[in-house]
């Protein structure tokens, strides 16, 4: 199968990921700045564990393939940290880590992020007396 990904037509096997897609073609550098972080396939986000074709939809009983591919024609947009949508996507996933290691760590504690601004973020962290942000 063929698709296009960021205006560069490759050709996909079954059950590959976008990650293993993009490190095929070379796309990853171990950089923040220019690794893909996310895709857009269709106007929908997905992360790079993404499978645009399976196993399954390749067998004549199956129809079509993924339907979000089939809706974008086969055009994959990878988004980067530079992007404003894959800045987003980073800090938010960024977000969730703190918040999951915060409830791991102190199970009791009540965790709210109260805003963010800028590149800093505003937690307030309630219920426990050994809470320490160091």
């Amino acid at each position: 199968m063929n698709l296009i990904i960021d205006g560069v037509n490759v050709e996909v096997r079954a059950d590959q990921s976008l990650l293993d897609i993009a490190r095929e073609q070379g796309l990853i550098s171990g950089k923040l700045s220019s690794d893909p972080i996310i895709a857009k396939i269709a106007g929908r986000v997905f992360t790079l564990n993404y499978v645009p074709l399976r196993s399954k939809d390749v067998t004549p009983v199956r129809e079509s393939i993924r339907k979000a591919v089939a809706a974008s024609n086969g055009v994959i947009r990878l988004f980067r940290y530079s992007d404003p949508i894959g800045r987003d996507a980073y800090t938010r996933t960024a977000q969730l880590i703190l918040l999951i290691a915060i409830n791991t760590l102190w199970p009791a504690a009540q965790a709210k992020m109260n805003c963010t601004g800028g590149t800093g973020m505003y937690i307030k962290v309630t219920g426990v007396a050994d809470f320490d942000a160091e």
